[in-house]
């Protein structure tokens, strides 16, 4: 009997044994399984990155080719609307609508108040239009007289005892500045028989000085065109 017993303790020790290495080999299996997978899952998490890291790369590149484009657009953009600017600058002075500074001549006109012929008045205006002329034939680029600037539609006219300078009365003395070459404007107007002999002839009292930096007014009138319109191309008188 106490045999007996001893066996059925020793099968149920080799039995509870047989399960508990059963147990542990089915622990194991379980987590090799789970870290195969984890990894498997890991791998693929890491690929997936990889992947749109690649994609992310290659829409910087894009943005920075369409970046360098935009830059490349907008500096040439810069350099048409500085061309035009420039150009609308010149535009400016030709029209007389802005000052301008630069290297000229300033010419003092006075009479001679001891010596001076009231008759021969009516002279200045005509004697100022040739000043006028031979300075424009001579390269003049801007011209105020008395701060009037000469645009297209000055009017330098005899009114009496004064001359109409754009719609303003002027006497003596008249002050006209004018922008250009200073050795050009004075040779045009100081030859001999030429313009300022001729006003000199006429009892007035000519001075010219030779400037760096000769400041011409812009024009501070009205420019009104009602009947001069841009041409179309068609239809228009030749």
């Amino acid at each position: 009997m106490k045999r007996k017993g001893s066996l059925a303790i020793a099968l149920i020790c080799i039995f509870v044994g047989v399960l508990i290495i059963l147990q542990m080999k089915t622990v194991d299996q379980l987590g090799g399984t789970v870290d195969s997978e984890r990894a498997g899952d890991l791998a693929a998490e890491v690929k997936a990155l990889e992947n749109k890291n690649d994609e992310l790369n290659n829409q910087l590149e894009d943005l920075e080719k369409q970046l360098a484009n935009y830059e490349s657009d907008a500096a040439g953009t810069d350099d048409v609307i500085k061309k035009k600017q420039k150009e609308m600058e010149k535009e400016r002075v030709l029209a007389g609508v802005t000052d301008v500074t630069g290297s000229g001549l300033v010419i003092t006109i006075d009479t001679d108040s001891t010596d001076y012929d009231a008759s021969l008045y009516s002279k200045s205006s005509d004697l100022l239009l040739s000043l006028v002329n031979e300075l424009n034939a001579a390269g003049a680029e801007a011209i105020s007289i008395n701060g009037e600037r000469l645009i297209n539609t000055s009017e330098i006219r005899q009114a009496g005892s004064y001359i109409n300078i754009n719609r303003n009365k002027y006497g003596a003395p008249f002050e006209v500045k004018v922008i250009g070459n200073p050795q050009d404007l004075s040779a045009a107007i100081k030859m001999r028989a030429g313009v300022v002999d001729v006003m000199q002839s006429n009892k007035l009292k000519v001075s010219i000085s030779q400037e760096d930096n000769v400041l011409v007014k812009a024009y501070s009138g009205v420019i009104d065109f009602k009947y001069a319109k841009p041409a179309s191309g068609s239809g228009a008188s030749e």
